[in-house]
């Protein structure tokens, strides 16, 4: 994106991972109430990508710069409720 002489360039984390599978097989042996034999087949597949924006590049005539999308200020948030109420949970208890 342009902008005011700025160029912004966003920048993400991605992650991917696939996987899949396959069996066979087959008994001889009567196996069922029916007395039939059993054979077997199998298959199988997934997969699955996870993007998370992690920040951006600002690019001007002066300078360029990365900007650090940052969560710590709500994981630091969450973490304090969290443990208040934690603590009055525990008070009540008493």
């Amino acid at each position: 994106m342009e902008r005011e002489g700025r160029t912004v360039v966003p920048v993400a984390s991605v992650a991917y991972g696939f996987g899949g599978g396959f069996g066979e097989g087959s008994s001889g042996d009567a196996s069922g109430e029916d007395g039939n034999t059993s054979s077997g087949s199998g298959g199988g597949g997934g997969g699955g990508v996870v993007a998370k924006p992690i920040g951006a590049l600002e690019i001007t005539d002066e300078h360029t710069r990365f900007v650090r999308f940052d969560d710590r200020k709500r994981l630091f948030g969450a973490a304090v409720l969290g443990g208040a109420v934690g603590w009055l949970l525990g008070r009540v208890r008493e």
